[in-house]
């Protein structure tokens, strides 16, 4: 059986005490958290992230958390390899389901496919144990935001074409394989 790693952000809320009315939480990253968050995400450097979350039920079993997070990161230019700093700001808007509230019927998380909430949305997450980690909302959204192939402005990426023949300026991996095998041929 493995060990369950503790997220590396974590501000975990009880779900089943969050007020009819709801409740605002602002949240913000420690500088061991940060470090911890930029190595999971492989970032250069994760220099600050904060979240502001509404947390409000929204009927039988749901939770809705909607909000805002915000980062400075660091990344890597695919490219040139140079630091490439980049701020975040973006809306995060998710619904959980609280399995064991509501009314004791039976229904369970079935009453999660009531009519509170749009069926073209994505389903809801569930709140594990109770709980919703707003911490690891804030780090999952950041990760989602993030540019998968960053690049520095006016930095362009030229590839050559495969199936052109290498020149003496391709000096790539198999650049002495080719000549080696020209010289053959010429034989």
């Amino acid at each position: 059986m493995t060990t369950p790693v503790a997220p590396e952000f974590s501000r975990p809320v009880d779900a089943e005490s969050v007020p009819a009315l709801g409740r605002r939480y602002e949240i913000a990253a420690t500088d061991a958290e940060l470090q911890r968050v930029a190595g999971r995400l492989g970032l250069r450097a994760l220099k600050r992230l904060t979240a502001s979350f509404d947390v409000s039920p929204t009927g039988r079993q749901l939770v809705r958390v909607a909000g805002r997070i915000e980062a400075d990161v660091v990344q890597d230019c695919v490219v040139t390899l140079q630091p490439l700093p980049v701020v975040i700001r973006d809306e995060v808007e998710r619904t959980f389901v609280v399995p064991g509230t509501g009314s004791d019927d039976g229904e369970g998380a079935e009453a999660a496919n009531d009519t509170d909430f749009d069926l073209d949305a994505e389903p809801p997450d569930e709140a594990v144990g109770g709980q919703i980690d707003l911490g690891e909302l804030a780090v999952e959204h950041l990760a989602l935001t993030l540019d998968p192939y960053p690049r520095a402005p006016g930095v362009v990426f030229t590839a050559t074409d495969p199936g052109e023949p290498a020149t003496t300026s391709d000096a790539g991996p198999f650049a002495a394989l080719a000549k080696l095998k020209t010289g053959y041929e010429n034989n």
